[in-house]
């Protein structure tokens, strides 16, 4: 019976473990169903939605479980459409659409391959945006940050481009096309977005 207490205390259901499941919210049904799908350590989890239905931090407990499993070896399989929660935490990806294989790969594969650009936000005193201004012209200025963007696999080059230009900046936020990004455009590029 311990290691059915140990899984209540995992998914943090411990304090409901002897209520009737008919009184369980829809969080407390997802992360049951988390607790019986590990039931005897499976080396293969396949997980529908995992998160539906969770607040953050249950969230955060079910990914740390899901890291806990793929580190023990077991290969984890998540189908969902809260793409945004898993950007940083998938290995690869395949992206389905009406029943269709759109793309398969690494997600870094799946960025590149798709052509989006790395999104760089440049926040700067009035002085440093009117110098960039100058070099890559008044259309990189929106809501007073300079918008620049590169091909994902240049961002390196780009950026050391960028500081050769020896202007002073307060901040650079650089981001990768998100998951739902590389979604969408898969999806309009095979002619299946819904």
């Amino acid at each position: 019976m311990d290691g059915l207490d140990d899984l209540f205390r995992r998914v943090d259901l411990a304090p409901a473990a002897d209520n009737r499941i008919s009184t369980y919210s829809k969080g407390m049904r997802q992360r049951l169903g988390l607790a019986q799908a590990l039931i005897g350590t499976p080396d293969l989890l396949i997980l529908d939605e995992p998160t539906s239905g969770l607040d953050p931090a249950s969230r955060q407990n079910v990914y740390s479980i899901i890291n806990e499993a793929k580190l023990a070896g077991a290969t984890v399989v998540i189908s969902s459409h809260a793409l945004t929660e898993l950007d940083s935490r998938i290995d690869r990806v395949a992206i389905l659409n009406r029943g269709k294989l759109a793309a398969l790969g690494t997600i870094a594969d799946l960025r590149r391959n798709i052509g989006l650009p790395a999104e760089i936000t440049i926040h700067a005193t009035a002085e440093s945006l009117t110098s960039l201004t100058a070099h890559f012209g008044d259309k990189c200025l929106v809501n007073g940050v300079a918008q620049l963007s590169c091909p994902v696999d240049q961002k390196v080059p780009f950026l050391k481009d960028l500081m050769a230009l020896d202007i002073p900046f307060t901040d650079i936020e650089v981001n990768d096309p998100s998951l739902e990004q590389v979604f969408m455009a898969y999806t309009r590029k095979e002619g299946l977005a819904e």
